[in-house]
């Protein structure tokens, strides 16, 4: 996908990231496994990345984070550790079916866990529900 030049914005960042970094094109893409021909559409607007993989390879490359990377402003809600994104994706990919339910459940149930403000120790193996502790 062909993006304007005046729309590039993405093209523009990640030049300037690049850049700042001492990293030639060919550097860059050896880093995440493709071709220079491949950094230099993204940083021209000839093409953006196609998969969610790609940009995360980028940021873990570059040492920034999602919105860095896209020009956000700080606290518009981005993944800031695109490794558990990437391992929570994984994980999911290799579920059944008939699994996706309980996976989803377990996040539903970290999710309330962090709302709650219940501060995990994992170091802590009592349970709260076992009179012998």
């Amino acid at each position: 996908m062909t993006v304007p030049p005046a729309e590039n914005l993405f093209g523009k960042r990640l030049t300037q990231l690049r850049e700042a970094r001492g990293l030639s094109q060919k550097e860059l893409a050896a880093k995440i496994g493709r071709h220079a021909g491949l950094i230099s559409k993204y940083e021209t607007g000839r093409q953006t990345p196609g998969e969610p993989e790609e940009y995360v390879k980028l940021i873990l490359v570059l040492g920034v984070t999602p919105a860095e990377l896209l020009g956000m402003p700080p606290g518009t809600g981005a993944i800031e550790n695109p490794g558990l994104a990437i391992r929570v994706r994984q994980l999911s990919e290799k579920l059944a079916p008939a699994q996706a339910p309980a996976f989803l459940a377990l996040l539903d149930a970290v999710e309330n866990l962090v709302k709650s403000g219940t501060p995990a120790d994992p170091a802590d193996p009592a349970d709260p529900a076992d009179p012998d502790l």
